[in-house]
């Protein structure tokens, strides 16, 4: 009896343990073409592009999906594990985070609309040559209004994560990116993510009409 009870207790913690290291499923992330990238999938990038302001960047080419029904409330962890020089920058899920030193960090939460598709916005501003490796983990909320129309984020769930290595060595080209090429500024943020009217003396993190993001230095 006493074996019995030993190995009903052994799979109970065993569920139990399974279910705890279940992921949820409500967002994925997937390529411009809905493609999905797996969960613990790892990605190199090394395909810098000119951002039309005298910044290189390397792009994640990320973007999440809402599989769901219903509105949910989203942030990103990121466990920057190396960065060589720069700074990464994520404006995931709306303001915009600029991270330059390893650790780990969230961003700030916002709302992804059911059964949608939202760029991820995440890149890496290198200064020189070098490599940069990040792992982001979607983290899924519930969300609520109050009488004022605030919202109020209720964590329920981890999503999925994947892995980004951005290499930038003197064998990669550069491209000109669609930032570039579409100059219409929507929103504009500090270094430190708060989002201001105008172009500021320092470095600016602008978005531009196409969904895309660049670094604007203004002396």
């Amino acid at each position: 009896m006493k074996s019995i009870k030993l190995l009903v207790l052994a799979v109970t913690a065993f569920l139990g343990t399974t279910a705890y290291a279940q992921t949820d499923n409500s967002f994925q992330f997937v390529d411009k073409d809905g493609n999905v990238i797996e969960n613990g999938s790892t990605i190199t990038v090394t395909n810098p592009e000119d951002d039309g302001m005298g910044s290189i960047a390397l792009h994640t080419g990320l973007w999440v999906k809402n599989t769901t029904d219903k509105n949910l409330g989203a942030n990103v962890e990121i466990t920057l594990s190396q960065i060589d020089n720069g700074a990464l920058s994520c404006c995931f899920p709306s303001s915009c985070a600029q991270i330059p030193k390893t650790g780990t960090y969230e961003t700030q939460k916002g709302e992804l609309l059911a059964d949608s598709q939202n760029d991820f916005q995440t890149e890496w501003y290198p200064a020189e040559y070098g490599t940069c490796t990040a792992t982001f983990v979607l983290k899924v909320y519930d969300v609520t209004y109050n009488k004022y129309g605030l919202p109020t984020y209720t964590y329920t769930a981890d999503g999925p994560s994947v892995t980004v290595n951005f290499v930038y060595s003197n064998s990669t080209g550069i491209n000109a990116t669609e930032a570039a090429k579409d100059q219409t500024i929507t929103e504009i943020y500090t270094l430190d993510g708060q989002k201001t009217n105008k172009l500021q003396k320092g470095i600016n993190i602008v978005k531009y009409s196409n969904g895309k993001s660049a670094k604007i230095t203004v002396q």
